[in-house]
Order: structure tokens, then C-alpha cells, then sequence
């Protein structure tokens, strides 16, 4: 028995010895100095192979380009971030789209328009069908389109967003200049410019609209103002029966802006200092008008051929009446200056072809009167030229037939 227990603690030594000593070599001890990975974790590995600490990946931040990155090993793990896009639409003529906001080179998310019934798109509200007979041009570089007429039929005309996936942003000078057809305009919010007598003698245009706010401009009661409101632009000169007052907010009557206005009844200009050219011509004045107290001029053409028009009192601030102001007003009998007028020029054809009667009593600050400034005033019998008067030029009265009397003052 004791001998049978010898041999196995004699044994057990020899094992012993043999974990310490391999073919004369000392013990090896794990030296887990080596960081290794996978797909999805890493861990410390000693060369024989033993491993310990295997942990999952963790740390860094992925993106729609780049993996992200281990803060233990540097190594990228995971799946790529979702591409992220804009909350709102972006579109062009036929579709809209959703713009990457990632910075990835990807296509958009994108879908044709949906007509809502009326040519706007339910999804994006984008004016994407246009009237037909429109007429655009594209830019010389190639990045906007404007309109620069109409040639249509129809009497409400729609005015897309894009042209050729180009956006709107013009309405060129006279783009539907005398179009009596049309009844009503509708443009896109985009619209940067509005060129002069764009809609000027529509004579049948009731309502001028953007869809949605517009940064340059608004309308009031379907006519087309500043976006301060303090100028009026155009008219709705096709609403009829209607008595128009100014708005004290305007200051400014932008050119063309009632031209050939046959049904507008102008009560006052309240506050306007200045009238634009071509303003009110061809338009049906009942009688006298009543101009503002802060006028300072009268541009060319503001009132010409104005067929009703039969007195006008110029204002004292006043300093010029601008050619052709009043020509061809042709039941234009009586103009009247204040004691404390301010006037020193009646201009080329200001008064031509009126009906002027009974005399005129120019104010005595008046300076110049140019050529033909009263030419065929047919009814002009008497005329006082005032003292101050130092330049009269020729024509100035050519064609009175009536004109009997011209007196100079003692100057």
C-alpha cells in the first residue's frame, strides 16, 4: 500500500516538473498584449492563442458615409447612418423633391406633381401647368425664365413656378400690355420683378393674385401695390361701377398704373407726392379732379388723353408740369393756379390740344414755358404772361385760333 502511494506522488512530481520544463524550456507565462477584432467585438489575445476580455465595439458615431470607429480598437463597425433629406419640398416643372441634407452625392426623394384641379400641386404647391399662349424667354445665362407676353385665348391667366425647370421670377415691360381678354392674373410667390405697364390697359382684369406672399409686392382688393403698400402699381381697371379713393398709405401712383381706366371714379389723392407717367391716360375723370396738397410734379403723359376731365387746380408744391401732362384732355376748359404756387415750368405740349376757355392766369412764379406747351388750345382767347416768365420758347402757342389777347407783365 505504501508502496502504490509513492508512486503516485512520484507521478504527480514528474507532471508538475513537466508543466514547468517542456523539452528543457522555463514556463510560459500569457502575455495578452495583442488586441484583436471582428465584425462586431474585440479582445486581448496572447500568442498561444488564450484570449480574455472580449468586448462588443463601442463609441464613435456613424454617418451616412463612414462606419463609426471603435474608441477601444480604431476599428469601424456597425452600418452605415440613413441619408437624411429636407423637411420641406423643393421642386421644379414636372416633379418635387426632397433635397439630401447629408451632403451625399444621392438622388433625391422625388415625385411627380399632383394636380390639386386648378394646375397647383396638392403636395408642394407648386404652379406647375400654365396657361396656354404664355410666352417666355430664358435668360442669357441660363437661370431664369420670365414672361414677355400673351397670346391666349383664356381669361384667367395662371403664370407656373418653372419654365423649362427655370424659375419664374420676371414679368417683363408690357407683357400684357392692352390684352383685353384677361380677367384675372395669378403668379407664383417667386416673382422678383414686375416690369412697367406689365398689365397696364387690361381693360377687362379684375383681380391680380400671387400664390402665397410675395416678397416685393401685395395686392389690396385684386390691384397690385409695393410690398409697403405706399406705391400702387396697377389697377384692377375691369372692376366696373366702382368709386376708387385713394388709400392714404400711397404715396406713389406708379406709371401706367389706371391708364385707360374706364370705369374708376377718383374722388381724391390724399396723399400722394408723386404721379407717374402715363398714369391715368386715356382714362374716363367725371368732371374735376382733386389732386394732393404734396404733389411736387406731373410727369409726361399723367393725364393725357383723359377724355372726361373737363377743370384741374395744380397744387402749390408744384414746381413742373412735365410734357404732354394734359395733352389732347379735350373738354379740359379750366386750370387754376393757388396765389402761393411754387410752379416755374409748363413743359413741351403740356396743354396742347385742350379746350383751355375764357383765358389762363399763370402764376407768377412760373420761369419757362417750352414749345408748344398750349399748341392748338382752339378755344384760348386771353393770356397773361407773368413778369417772371424769363424763358418763352417758340410754338408756345402755335395754332390758338381764338387767342386775341397776350399780355406781358410790366417785366
Amino acid at each position: 500500500m505504501r508502496t502504490k502511494i509513492l508512486k503516485i506522488a512520484m507521478l504527480i512530481l514528474v507532471l508538475s516538473l513537466g508543466v514547468i520544463t517542456a523539452c528543457g524550456e522555463p514556463a510560459h507565462t500569457h502575455d495578452f498584449k495583442n488586441i484583436k477584432f471582428d465584425a462586431d467585438s474585440h479582445w486581448y489575445e496572447c500568442d498561444c492563442g488564450e484570449k480574455q476580455n472580449t468586448q462588443v465595439h463601442a463609441g464613435g458615431v456613424a454617418t451616412c458615409q463612414e462606419k463609426a470607429v471603435c474608441e477601444t480598437c480604431s476599428q469601424k463597425y456597425g452600418n452605415l447612418k440613413d441619408h437624411t433629406y429636407s423637411n420641406t419640398w423643393s421642386a421644379n416643372g414636372s416633379v418635387h423633391y426632397k433635397r439630401a441634407t447629408c451632403g451625399c452625392d444621392i438622388d433625391n426623394i422625388e415625385e411627380d406633381h399632383a394636380d390639386n384641379g386648378n394646375g397647383i400641386c396638392s403636395v408642394c404647391d407648386t404652379i406647375f401647368v400654365s396657361t396656354q399662349g404664355l410666352k417666355f424667354e430664358i435668360s442669357e445665362d441660363q437661370t431664369y425664365a420670365k414672361v414677355v407676353g400673351y397670346e391666349g385665348q383664356e381669361k384667367n391667366v395662371v403664370i407656373p413656378n418653372y419654365y423649362n425647370d427655370l424659375p419664374v421670377t420676371i414679368i417683363s415691360e408690357g407683357a400684357m400690355y392692352q390684352n383685353a381678354v384677361i380677367e384675372s392674373v395669378l403668379m407664383p410667390n417667386a416673382i422678383e420683378s414686375i416690369g412697367e405697364r406689365a398689365f397696364a390697359g387690361c381693360t377687362s382684369l379684375q383681380d391680380i393674385a400671387f400664390h402665397g406672399e410675395n416678397a416685393n409686392y401685395t395686392t389690396i382688393d385684386g390691384s397690385l401695390y409695393s410690398k409697403d403698400k405706399t406705391t400702387i402699381i396697377q389697377c384692377a381697371i375691369g372692376k366696373t361701377n366702382k368709386e376708387f379713393d385713394m388709400p392714404s398709405h400711397v404715396t406713389k401712383i406708379g406709371s401706367y398704373a389706371f391708364a385707360f381706366d374706364t370705369y374708376s371714379t377718383l374722388f381724391n389723392f390724399n396723399n400722394v407726392t408723386s404721379i407717374g407717367k402715363y398714369a391715368f391716360k386715356g382714362c374716363y375723370f367725371y368732371s374735376g379732379i382733386q389732386l394732393s396738397s404734396s404733389l411736387t410734379a406731373i410727369n409726361e403723359y399723367s393725364f393725357s388723353e383723359v377724355e372726361w376731365l373737363t377743370e384741374v387746380k395744380i397744387p402749390s408744391g408744384v414746381k413742373t408740369i412735365e410734357s404732354n401732362a394734359f395733352y389732347k384732355c379735350i373738354r379740359l376748359r379750366k386750370v387754376t393756379f393757388n396765389s402761393d404756387s411754387t410752379l416755374q415750368t409748363i413743359s413741351e405740349y403740356a396743354f396742347s390740344e385742350t379746350n383751355l376757355y375764357d383765358g389762363i392766369q399763370l402764376p407768377n412764379s412760373l420761369v419757362t414755358i417750352k414749345n408748344n406747351a398750349f399748341k392748338d388750345c382752339k378755344f384760348l382767347s386771353s393770356i397773361v404772361i407773368p413778369s417772371s416768365v424769363e424763358v418763352l420758347e417758340y410754338y408756345a402757342f402755335h395754332g390758338c385760333q381764338e387767342l386775341k389777347s397776350v399780355t406781358f407783365s410790366d417785366n
